[in-house]
């Protein structure tokens, strides 16, 4: 069965006597023996028992209904006319004639509704997206064709933000997809942001245009490119000695770690900010870290803080552990650091010792005092 489009499929507006005053059309040649499907409907332009026929219908549960037809030279002194076909589908016949291909009709399909090149465009991305620059964001598409006619949608994107955009379908790049009619297909457009894109927030809006133009918005935050973020403590008591009812000083060096090591005068890193330290201590010990924390910490600076602890009285001999940590909005300590304090045991021999040894002072004089008056 032979079918030849016109050199170019026509959507355009046209004016009938209907209510609505505004009607769509599409123009196409048929060649003798031709069927088109348009949603629903089937016409036919064909031989019928020996006429011609141009036939319009639809398919039932069990038959074929007709729902227009003229025949032979009714055909060809139609041209100019429109048949009504139901309320949202007239066609249009036009000139007839012959070429290489054979005897052909045209027609102008016309319908009240844009049933011909409708459709849809939706995405399962949120609203607003946010990416950095030089980096890039999947948008994933579906197109469907809500038309009756095979559609090719063309694919752009319509923004004022640094973007460059590219269209990916069943893994091959692409700038137009095919839909058929009452289908849909699955397109992901990437949005690549440029190094030196002005940070702000946009409106993109991704297209796929076919007499129709379908439209999809999203909200594109561009954000600064990635830095490094880290931070990490500095603390060379680890081990201390204490007894009960004494007082230790801990120093802590806290430092904005990114960047350390770059080589170039430059930094990889960004300003940490709203540093808090965290400090975990032995049930009834009393502690205080001066500062708490610091509002910021630039890349690479370290600053100090002193730990307090106060050891309880009743403290048992043995060892106990202070753990040490730090937090900011954008980073924290992954392993916090541990303190070990040893508690020895307090020891009465001390005064016991300096009593002893008065006593063998004395004894010694004695006994040099008399003997030596001798």
């Amino acid at each position: 069965m032979r079918r030849k489009l016109l050199v170019s499929t026509v959507f355009a507006l046209i004016f009938l006597g209907l209510a609505s005053g505004q009607s769509y059309s599409h123009d196409e040649t048929m060649y003798f023996g031709d069927q088109i499907d348009v949603g629903e409907y089937v016409v036919k332009y064909q031989n019928d028992r020996g006429d011609d026929v141009l036939q319009v219908g639809r398919w039932t549960d069990t038959s074929f209904r007709i729902m227009k037809e003229i025949e032979d030279d009714e055909i060809y002194e139609s041209e100019g006319e429109t048949l009504e076909v139901s309320e949202n589908l007239s066609i249009g016949v036009g000139t007839s004639g012959w070429d290489e291909d054979g005897r052909y009709l045209n027609i102008d399909l016309i319908s009240d509704k844009d049933i011909f090149s409708s459709g849809e465009i939706d995405s399962t991305a949120p609203s607003k997206i946010i990416v950095s620059q030089d980096d890039s964001a999947d948008v994933p598409l579906t197109i469907k064709n809500d038309g009756y006619l095979n559609q090719t949608y063309n694919l752009s994107v319509e923004t004022n933000a640094s973007v460059e955009a590219s269209f990916s379908f069943q893994d091959f790049n692409v700038t137009e997809v095919y839909v058929e009619a009452g289908e849909e297909e699955s397109v992901t457009a990437n949005l690549e942001v440029a190094e030196n894109a002005e940070l702000g927030t946009y409106k993109v809006s991704i297209v796929a245009e076919n007499g129709t133009k379908l439209s999809e918005s999203i909200n594109l935050e561009i954000r600064g490119a990635e830095v490094e973020r880290e931070m990490s403590l500095d603390i060379n008591e680890n081990y201390m000695a204490s007894q009960p009812d004494e007082t230790v000083e801990i120093p802590v060096t806290i430092r904005n770690s990114a960047g350390f090591g770059y080589i170039g005068g430059g930094s990889t890193g960004a300003a940490l900010e709203n540093v808090e330290f965290e400090v975990t201590a032995p049930d009834s010990w009393d502690y205080e870290i001066n500062p708490e924390g610091f509002s910021q910490l630039d890349t690479r600076e370290r600053r100090q803080a002193m730990l307090t602890v106060d050891v309880p009285a009743e403290a048992s001999p043995g060892d106990y552990f202070i753990e040490v940590s730090a937090s900011s909005e954008q980073a924290s300590i992954e392993s916090p650091t541990q303190i070990r304090v040893n508690i020895r045991e307090e020891s009465g021999m001390s005064s016991v010792g300096l009593f002893l040894m008065a006593l063998s002072l004395a004894a010694l004089i004695f006994v040099y005092r008399k003997f030596s008056r001798r």
